[in-house]
This record gives structure tokens, sequence and C-alpha cells, in this order.
């Protein structure tokens, strides 16, 4: 949209209690966009410092993309951990196949892999294959992980 700007933010390593969100000065924008791929852990007080500095941002909107299982799991299990405003972009689903072993996290992106229809999730999971080309079966409860899709 013509004069609306947009701010991504890159979030990585690990949010814990020396994460430091009051030296960052951002600049007045109409969106923001927070850019968790390089996330690698959440601690206690991680969750505290990064759930005081997000809700006084002001930014009108917010979006989380390339979340990571720590971050999700987070957004379902802390009330307020992140602002009303907020709409997940993207997330990771973690696979496995128990015959090979194998794990992957495979990106979910809104629209193309879940949606909200009627005030109820829908989930439109890829088919998944290891490398020998076994399918791969999504490995949380999806109820209990696709939970934050009916708030963001």
């Amino acid at each position: 949209m013509l004069g609306r700007e947009k701010l991504v933010m890159r979030i990585s390593g690990k949010l814990n209690e020396t994460a430091e969100f009051e030296m960052i000065r951002l600049p007045k924008s109409d969106s923001l966009e927070i850019d968790l791929v390089d996330l690698t852990l959440i601690n206690s007080m991680g969750i505290r410092i990064f759930k005081d500095w997000v809700h006084r941002l002001g930014v009108p909107e917010l979006r989380f993309s390339y979340c990571p299982r720590i971050f999700i799991d987070q957004v379902n299990m802390v009330s307020e951990f992140i602002p009303k405003n907020s709409k997940i972009h993207s997330f990771y689903v973690p696979y496995y196949n128990e015959n090979s072993e194998e794990e992957k996290n495979v990106l979910f992106v809104r629209d193309e892999h879940f949606k909200l229809e009627d005030g109820e999730p829908m989930i439109l999971a890829p088919e998944v294959k290891d490398s020998k080309g076994q399918a791969m079966e999504i490995d949380v409860l999806p109820e209990k992980y696709f939970a934050f899709i009916k708030r963001f």
C-alpha cells in the first residue's frame, strides 16, 4: 500500500537475561516485522524482557515471521506474550519419521498452510517426506501447537 512504511527487525541468538531491547531505537513505522529465524533459546527472564519490550512498541501492525517452535510454545503458554494486534505470518512445524528417525522443521506460511476460517484454525499441512521418500508426520499435538492461530 502506498505511503505505508514497513520495518523488518531480526532477533537472533538467545532470548535470556542478557537480552537488551532498551537500547534499540526504532524509527516510527506503520508496520514492524520481527524475523525470528535465528532465535535459538528462550528462558523465563527472556520471556519477561521480550514481553515488556514488545508491548511498549506501539506499532499499529506487528508481524512475526520464521517463528521457531520455542517461540510458538511461548505464544501458546504465556498470557499476552505478544500484543493482541500481532499476526504470526510464518512458523516452523516439526515433522518426524519413526522408521528413519529423521526430523525436519517445515515452514508454514499464513494463507498457504494455515488460516482462520469461520473462527476456526484451518491447517493445510504439506506432505513431507524423509530422505528415503517415506512420509513424515507432524511431531506435535496439533490442537495444542496450532492453538495460537485463533488469536494471532
